[in-house]
């Protein structure tokens, strides 16, 4: 597990074994996987924005569900289920109103393509399973469990995230020599 989406973490970095708020393993990664899916809405979403197509009730429904993700005080795993698959309904809606008006709806990108699987054991392997891609060393350090560092279009590291450290995250990108921790 691993959990920093409120402001009582254990010491101010994320809770790893068990929710300092009560929350265990499998709503966290619920919702992990909530947020990927409001990541794919919100693709559609600010393509619409181009073309003029704004949708309050989408605006309204991303709002509640990020909310759902930071408050402590609902930790019922069906919850997310069914906040999970409102926002991959949404998503097709709003993907097809851009279509509609010529836009862009070729995303590629994981959240945009995201299939919610049945059941919530599923869906929270799901969560578990969230790809983040990005260059803010901190930001990787605090969110992943394993990290892999990337080198002309092959893995050049790859270690548990308790493990790393930006110095190690640092030499694979610069040797592009081959760390595994």
């Amino acid at each position: 597990m691993f959990c920093n989406q409120c402001e009582q973490t254990a010491k101010g970095i994320g809770c790893n074994i068990a929710g300092v708020c009560g929350k265990n393993e499998e709503v966290a990664d619920l919702q992990d996987l909530l947020i990927h899916a409001l990541q794919g809405l919100a693709l559609f979403a600010q393509e619409g924005r181009k073309l003029g197509i704004v949708d309050e009730a989408v605006d309204l429904f991303t709002y509640e569900a990020i909310f759902s993700t930071l408050t402590n005080v609902d930790f019922d795993p069906e919850r997310f289920v069914v906040l999970i698959k409102r926002t991959v309904e949404l998503r097709e809606v709003m993907k097809a109103k851009v279509a509609a008006a010529g836009g862009k709806t070729n995303f590629t990108e994981a959240p945009a393509t995201l299939i919610p699987a049945g059941s919530v054991a599923e869906l929270a392997a799901q969560g578990k399973g969230v790809v983040m891609i990005s260059s803010e060393m901190p930001e990787l350090l605090g969110m992943c469990d394993r990290i892999y560092v990337m080198g002309e279009g092959k893995i050049v590291g790859e270690m548990l995230a308790k493990e790393a450290s930006q110095e190690k995250i640092m030499k694979c990108i610069m040797s592009q020599e081959e760390v595994v921790a």
